[in-house]
């Protein structure tokens, strides 16, 4: 099957944190790119579901973290084997450019 992706898809293992319907959620993330996010969270959340999310990422200067947060849509929300973890796919939403820098800037460092 052909990859349809207009835009690459970066790996990354950090830790993030969703805002969904008034609860707040913890995540892992597992892939950027300029439009979305892969990441695992322990619960199942409909799709097309508006949320937010936090990224939580270290400076590698000052070991300090950094949050930063932008709106996505789900797109995606299935089971992850036989674990407790579902797997989503977000479409981010409402970029400005200062955030789409910093999600660029997790991507390439």
């Amino acid at each position: 099957m052909k990859d349809r992706r207009r835009f690459k898809r970066y790996y990354r293992d950090l830790p993030v944190k969703l805002e969904w319907e008034g609860c707040s959620i913890d995540g892992q993330l597992m892939d950027l790119s300029m439009t979305g996010a892969g990441c695992y969270v322990t619960k199942r959340i409909p799709l097309y579901s508006e949320l937010k999310i936090h990224f939580m990422p270290e400076d590698p200067f000052s070991g300090e973290e950094e949050m930063f947060s932008c709106c996505a849509t789900v797109v995606r929300c299935c089971r992850s084997g036989n674990e407790k973890k579902y797997q989503l796919g977000l479409f981010f939403t409402h970029l400005s450019e200062d955030i789409l820098s910093r999600i660029m800037d997790l991507a390439y460092y």
